[in-house]
């Protein structure tokens, strides 16, 4: 089973199916062979953390430069200043303006 482990290590397969073949080891070793001893000797691994790629304030300044409007550099900048990733942006939402037509314009 090591060996195997091993292969997938040398083939480089991705930790999910790495992850995928040690809980298989796990469940021969723990049901088929009733070898709780050696399922405490198979471990998962856990996806590493990816480090985000900040810009540099020269490239930035270059990113303003190609915007196309004020409304977009607003928005670039306030991204930027607030180390924003891009699915953080995509998920803000500008809350609807509440009227109060009641006390007239």
């Amino acid at each position: 089973m090591r060996d195997f482990l091993q292969h997938l290590v040398e083939a480089g397969t991705s930790i999910c199916t790495r992850n995928q073949a040690s809980k298989w080891v796990k469940f021969v070793f723990r049901v088929t062979l009733r070898r709780h001893d050696l399922v405490a000797q198979v471990f998962s691994l856990n996806e590493p953390v990816k480090v985000p790629l900040l810009l540099s304030r020269n490239e930035f300044k270059r990113i303003l430069l190609m915007a196309p409007s004020l409304k977009a550099r607003v928005m670039l900048s306030l991204v930027y200043g607030r180390r924003m990733h891009a699915g953080e942006v995509d998920r803000r939402r500008v809350p609807a303006l509440q009227t109060d037509y009641s006390r007239g314009f």
